[in-house]
């Protein structure tokens, strides 16, 4: 490529492309956006307009006739190349650059250990899926769920559309759910942080039933989440630390039995409650404290 092409790379931003020749410009520019984007069903939908656009230009006649351009976009399609072979390794390095230098390793899910056998068949369901299931054991809180259905915006769905993970399980949920629910009858469900490569999400600073809560859908603004309040011992010690504590990743759909990592229960008593399932079990009382 000519010295007009300069292409970068940083954790912020992304890919970038500094380019003099607005033409060529507008050929990257779906390229560049799907590289900045969680949602990774635009990613093959930007392939179909970058193949759209770098056809019409191989055969432009106008394009034909500067030789330099046209090596250009030669260029450009061996540049889309490398970024389609290690499109998927780019995204996943990043979180788990952002998510690893705050201690964390997995996604968390709290549900009732009754709920087990339909995962272990189907996977984790959104809410919408899983009132469908007259087995489902709902341990949530009415009025929060009620307060869960507005549409994000983002892209426009429902929150409960998604599956809700929590970066940090030891929050104002679990605290409630031990009064509620025997704890012995409860279960997490440790997610792997791969979730995220394929399948559609969004990622909220703080509980997403709260209005003062943000969601967002690009990675690098994982980097905005409230890491202290994650992190801290104890979230009473912030403002606003009850809601940011619960801040979550929200998968669209379901989740795929392939993606949980184990299953963690509180006593040794709870696996008598257990059925038979080929999912990872573990006993770790530490985890819902």
């Amino acid at each position: 490529m000519d010295k007009t092409q300069d292409w970068r790379y940083s954790l912020e931003y992304g890919w970038v492309v500094y380019d003099k020749s607005m033409l060529l410009h507008t050929v990257v520019s779906d390229m560049i956006e799907l590289i900045r984007c969680s949602d990774w069903s635009h990613y093959y939908e930007s392939l179909h307009n970058y193949n759209n656009k770098i056809k019409y230009l191989e055969f432009s006649e106008f394009i034909k006739r500067h030789e330099l351009m046209h090596s250009d976009i030669k260029d450009i399609k061996s540049i889309y190349r490398g970024l389609h072979r290690n499109f998927f390794n780019i995204k996943l390095n990043k979180i788990n650059e952002i998510f690893s230098s705050n201690n964390t390793k997995s996604l968390w899910h709290i549900t009732h250990i009754k709920n087990v056998e339909g995962i272990n068949k189907f996977g984790l369901l959104n809410r919408y899926s899983a009132e469908l299931n007259a087995t489902n054991m709902d341990i949530s809180d009415g009025g929060v769920q009620n307060r869960r259905v507005y549409k994000e915006e983002c892209y426009y769905r429902s929150i409960k559309e998604y599956v809700p993970l929590y970066v940090n399980q030891n929050n104002s949920m679990m605290s409630s759910l031990k009064y509620r629910f025997s704890l012995e009858n409860l279960c997490l469900i440790e997610i792997d942080l791969d979730v995220m490569l394929l399948n559609r999400f969004v990622f909220t600073d703080g509980n997403a039933a709260s209005r003062d809560t943000k969601i967002y859908c690009r990675i690098q603004n994982f980097l905005n989440l409230p890491w202290d309040v994650i992190n801290a011992n104890m979230w009473s010690e912030f403002k606003d630390g009850k809601r940011k504590r619960s801040s979550e990743v929200l998968i669209y759909e379901k989740i795929d039995k392939k993606y949980i990592k184990s299953i963690h229960l509180p006593f040794e008593s709870s696996l008598n409650l257990m059925p038979k399932i080929n999912i990872k079990t573990k006993v770790n009382s530490g985890l819902f404290y």
